[in-house]
């Protein structure tokens, strides 16, 4: 069975041996889950991230900053009271282990995912844990200034062409020359601000 990211399941999560552990904070047992991935593995497994009240920290005021908050009141089939992604506990499961949503004694079947707008906050909080800023802003950076390149070559190899034959009608050459000089004053900025000196 296949599961896509977002869709919220439940993970017994294994038990602690807490005779060797004294006073873990890492979670056991039932718990809500969300999914993160799923790649087409020989290993059949799942990265999830647990879902939980943290209302010990709540309490505190410290909820960390790459934690993914949910309202009740957005899946109220699902969530009890407001609660959080935490991705601090991220964890790869087995295929098999992860379960449906039963809600109530009647064991209805719930089938919930998170909305688009909680979609996006737990991309940006993934990039938060595992601090991807620095990569993201570098390949960002990168791509703009091939972009900005690709503009230049065709400021400097079609639209001064264009503007030649245009002014070559005239017979203007000092227009030319002018507009020329604009043209230029565009092409440095754009290499001043967004290529680096050795482009």
């Amino acid at each position: 069975m296949g599961y896509k990211k977002g869709q919220l399941l439940t993970y017994d999560f294994p038990k602690r041996k807490t005779a060797i552990i004294k006073d873990s904070k890492v979670l056991c047992e039932f718990h809500r889950v969300v999914v993160l991935h799923q790649r087409p593995t020989p290993y059949d497994v799942v990265l999830v991230a647990p879902i939980t009240k943290a209302s010990s920290l709540s309490t505190k005021g410290s909820i960390p900053p790459n934690y993914v908050s949910l309202k009740k009141d957005d899946y109220p089939m699902f969530l009890d009271v407001d609660s959080y992604i935490n991705l601090d506990m991220i964890i790869p499961v087995d295929l098999n282990e992860l379960q449906d949503f039963y809600k109530g004694t009647s064991k209805i079947k719930i089938n919930a995912t998170l909305n688009d707008l909680d979609l996006i906050e737990l991309d940006y909080k993934i990039v938060i844990t595992y601090e991807l800023d620095k990569l993201i802003k570098k390949e960002v950076s990168e791509s703009l200034e091939y972009e900005f390149l690709n503009v230049i070559t065709f400021i400097d190899k079609n639209i001064k062409e264009k503007i030649r034959k245009i002014v070559s009608k005239v017979n203007d050459y000092g227009l030319l020359n002018e507009i020329f000089d604009v043209l230029d004053t565009l092409i440095n900025e754009i290499k001043e601000n967004y290529i680096k000196p050795n482009k």
